[in-house]
């Protein structure tokens, strides 16, 4: 067994995945914030047995930790009465003209360079139809869903050729042998992945805030009424308000593919309900796959994967991808390759829905600070 208080790459790092894959994909579905709640919840599922569920949780926050696989909480943002925009910027843009329902994309977009893509949410009650009168082309997207990656079946990739993950080859594979077993699977089944069950939770700006504060920790074990500066009793009705907006805890990042990326695919797909629902459910699983977007109606996908920054493999991946997706009945009907340093994603607004997080904000700082240096030849 695997002593968390020594580094993981001290260790077999295939035979720690594989031990600990079981308590992964338990995750995936987990409802609950903080270590201890999460461990209560695998328990009780019958995952494993309180002792042993323990150990491996402590392994997998130990990865986390070490970013060899990094977490976070996916959470249905329909639930939370939010959007996703996504937006790639073309030109310069003049702020001052953009529409006053888009109060985020106002206070930063002069610091953006052009070509980057951006994505961020808002109230869903917002309208951004102006956005394309200042000549913002954009997406709106009704859920935002993240990978859960089959572990078990790329243990040995993972840790041993990451690159093979982006071949032609073991993308077909993949695709063929997921959509066939998903043909068999209750639509049902593949609906509530994207869209969860049909409640009507209240949320405020307090859950807001404990989701941006743990999302990217989500099995933390600090106190989160000191570090939010709640009473304990008022926080834990909070916190059984965020985890009825949950969809579990998913991954975020696998170093060893982010280490060969150098560029992000965003697509933009077309088609019918049930094609596009089958497509996420495949794609999600896929160890380069970062997550999908969806429409309201289901007609409309985003999907961002990973590649390498190798232009031979970048172009045969695409291909594949782009054959993939026809074959499925699918339109592509556009596509970006981002360099991953203009790929930026915005969280969950917390303060009167319109302000971002403090990171959000730290970010801009920094590209300012960065732009000045940049023009005094520093």
């Amino acid at each position: 067994m695997v002593n968390v208080s020594e580094p993981i790459g001290q260790v077999n790092l295939k035979e720690t995945l594989a031990s600990v894959a079981e308590i992964y994909n338990a995750l995936y579905s987990t409802k609950k914030v903080g270590f201890y709640r999460v461990l209560k919840e695998i328990v009780r599922k019958g995952v494993r047995k309180r002792t042993s569920a323990l150990q491996k949780l402590r392994i997998i926050a130990k990865l986390h930790e070490e970013d060899v696989i990094g977490l976070r909480l996916d959470y249905y943002l329909h639930m939370m009465k939010l959007n996703m925009a996504a937006i790639y910027l073309t030109k310069s843009i003049d702020c001052l003209k953009l529409p006053q329902a888009t109060p985020f994309l106002r206070s930063c977009v002069n610091t953006i360079p052009t070509g980057t893509f951006l994505t961020f949410f808002y109230p869903e009650r917002l309208r951004t139809r102006k956005l394309e009168e200042v000549g913002v082309k954009h997406y709106t997207f009704y859920e935002r869903i993240f990978s859960r990656v089959d572990i078990d079946r790329y243990v040995i990739e993972i840790v041993d050729s990451p690159t093979s993950l982006f071949s032609p080859r073991k993308i077909e594979e993949h695709f063929a042998r997921e959509l066939k077993r998903i043909k068999e699977e209750e639509l049902s089944d593949l609906d509530i992945e994207v869209h969860g069950q049909e409640i009507k939770p209240k949320i405020d700006n307090k859950d807001l805030a404990i989701i941006r504060s743990i999302e990217l920790d989500p099995l933390t074990t600090a106190s989160l009424d000191v570090k939010l500066g709640v009473k304990k009793y008022i926080l834990e009705k909070h916190v059984e308000h965020v985890e009825t907006v949950l969809r579990g805890i998913r991954v975020r990042k696998i170093k060893s593919i982010a280490d060969f990326s150098r560029t992000s695919l965003i697509i933009i797909i077309s088609g019918g309900g049930k094609q596009i629902l089958r497509l996420i459910n495949a794609a999600l699983k896929y160890p380069i796959t970062v997550a999908a977007s969806v429409s309201k109606d289901d007609r409309l996908l985003l999907l961002q994967v990973l590649l390498p920054g190798n232009i031979d493999m970048i172009r045969d991946s695409t291909l594949e991808i782009r054959k993939l997706i026809l074959d499925q009945g699918l339109e592509l009907i556009d596509y970006y390759l981002i360099d991953l340093k203009t790929l930026v994603n915005f969280t969950v607004p917390y303060i009167k829905e319109l302000e971002y997080s403090p990171i959000a904000r730290d970010w801009l700082e920094k590209s300012v600070r960065k732009s000045l240096k940049y023009l005094k030849g520093d």
